[in-house]
């Protein structure tokens, strides 16, 4: 396993070589627990600009969202559908692995290229991940051929391969960086090899294959028979009075060591439970935190992160689809469902915060769409809300009272019997409370009543000069520009 250099020259290696030094350092030292940076000039961290992610089970409030946003930002996580994560789902053991490998590759660590299977039982999309890191000897099976991926990982595993990870890539945190190269790791497997202290895992997995033992635990107590340095400092107290005689322990007290993971209180750890995605997604966004920042404050060396993209395009999840087909589509619709796209985008809610948001869109302006949001939040005009109609079963008025951006809609024009634009996915309505439908003494919804004299520019409204002129260079036309009623919410490609 390779760093990739982006912020320094510094190269992390992890191969197969160090299999058998389950969580040897690669100097001596002290563990410093991670802390937040007192510097205010100090790296704020990969997460500290993740927009809000657009998940109903993950509220503001949620003690998950920190970690979801943030693998969310980072492309390392995706929820179980388009809007539901699914914070407290257990995580098999195959997925947690896609997850680590994911979160390293993001840092620039690049993984054992896999030549051959070894496991008999891995199949599918975590395939690849589960063999790559079982190479880079992360990761162990119940036995040498089988790794059981469907089973939940467990919090002692977790901390296992936490632990694992982090001494492998940095030796102990807070070494002396003057006694050897602490990302060398190679260095480090070569120096244990010529001392002796490698055994041979192959000869390890099968022992433990013929005592019926699982592989991951045994790989674990043969470290520690053959004494492989404990990362934990000298004469640390043990914090939980639940791990005696688990094989884990020590690397769960590196793990809370190094601040990735916690108990559920003061002195109970329960390592038998299983580890949520919600759980892990805050222990993944701590690991992207120890790689990146060192315990000073500033950019560790070695490990970069590449800018997060805010916006994102791509067919319709079958999630969406689904609705899709029972709100806002129906055959006789003049688009099929496969030239539709949805975009994700980042936007800038009334309130200041940045959040992910989902526009259903044609295909053919889906690029146009997605850069116009860009641009919007670039010039900081916010967007209230932003959802698929189908979020309020197809209904627009329902969509328009919750001031919902939103565009495909396979409806008829209000008061008319054409298909409007945006039953062809052509047309947006934007923040429509601040941008209403006026017509007569009508106003769609009730609440932009407020905003009908357009004298008076307010966030949120479309107006020229000011947001409409980014749909004008589309070529793109406003509702706010007809003369027989006023659709201010309204931009269409066809200016219809």
């Amino acid at each position: 396993m390779t760093v990739r250099p982006r912020a320094a020259p510094a190269r992390v290696v992890l191969t197969a070589v160090l299999v058998a030094v389950l969580g040897a350092p690669a100097a001596t030292g002290a563990v410093a627990v991670l802390a937040a940076p007192a510097d205010p000039g100090a790296d704020p961290g990969p997460c500290a600009d993740a927009p809000r992610a657009p998940f109903g089970d993950v509220p503001d409030a949620s003690t998950a969202a920190p970690g979801v946003d943030c693998l969310v930002w980072h492309g390392i996580a995706r929820g179980v559908t388009h809007d539901r994560f699914a914070p407290g789902a257990p995580v098999r053991r195959d997925q947690f692995a896609s997850l680590l490998a994911g979160t390293l590759t993001a840092v620039g660590v690049a993984l054992p290229t896999v030549r051959e299977a070894r496991f008999v039982d891995v199949s599918g999309v975590h395939a690849n991940a589960v063999e790559q890191l079982a190479l880079a000897g992360v990761i162990e099976g119940r036995t040498a051929t089988h790794f059981a991926p469907t089973a939940p990982i467990r919090r002692d595993q977790l901390a296992a391969l936490l632990a694992r990870t982090s001494t492998r890539l940095l030796g102990e945190v807070g070494a002396d960086p003057g006694a050897s190269d602490p990302t060398d790791l190679e260095e480090a497997a070569d120096g244990a090899a010529a001392n002796g202290e490698a055994a041979d895992q192959q000869a390890a997995d099968q022992q433990a294959a013929d005592q019926g033992a699982p592989d991951e635990q045994a790989a674990d107590q043969q470290a520690a028979d053959q004494g492989a340095p404990d990362v934990v400092p000298d004469g640390h107290p043990p914090r939980f009075l639940d791990l005696d005689g688990n094989v884990h322990a020590a690397a769960i007290d590196t793990a809370v060591a190094l601040g990735l993971l916690e108990g559920t209180d003061a002195t109970t750890f329960a390592p038998a439970l299983a580890a949520t995605r919600g759980q892990v997604s805050l222990v993944l966004t701590r690991l992207l935190d120890l790689l990146l920042i060192d315990p000073e404050g500033g950019a560790r060396d070695g490990f970069g992160l590449d800018d997060a993209s805010p916006l994102r395009t791509g067919p319709l999840p079958a999630s969406l689809e689904a609705l899709a087909r029972r709100f806002t589509w129906q055959p006789g619709c003049p688009v099929g469902l496969d030239r539709l796209r949805l975009v994700e985008v980042v936007h800038t809610d009334l309130d200041g915060r940045e959040r992910w948001g989902h526009l259903v869109v044609h295909r053919d302006v889906a690029d146009d769409a997605g850069a116009a949001f860009v641009t919007l939040r670039e010039r900081g005009f916010p967007i209230a809300r932003m959802e698929p109609i189908e979020h309020f079963r197809g209904d627009d008025d329902a969509s328009m009272a919750a001031n919902n951006t939103s565009a495909f809609n396979c409806r008829r024009v209000t008061s008319g019997t054409r298909f409007s634009e945006h039953a062809y996915g052509w047309a947006i309505d934007l923040n429509p409370v601040q941008n209403p439908y006026v017509r007569a003494g009508t106003v769609l919804p009730p609440a932009g009543r407020d905003y009908v004299d357009r004298s008076r520019i307010r966030p949120g409204m479309l107006a020229r000069p000011g947001a409409v002129e980014v749909f004008d260079a589309l070529g793109w036309g406003w509702g706010g520009d007809w003369r027989s009623l006023k659709d201010y919410q309204h931009v269409s490609l066809t200016g219809r």
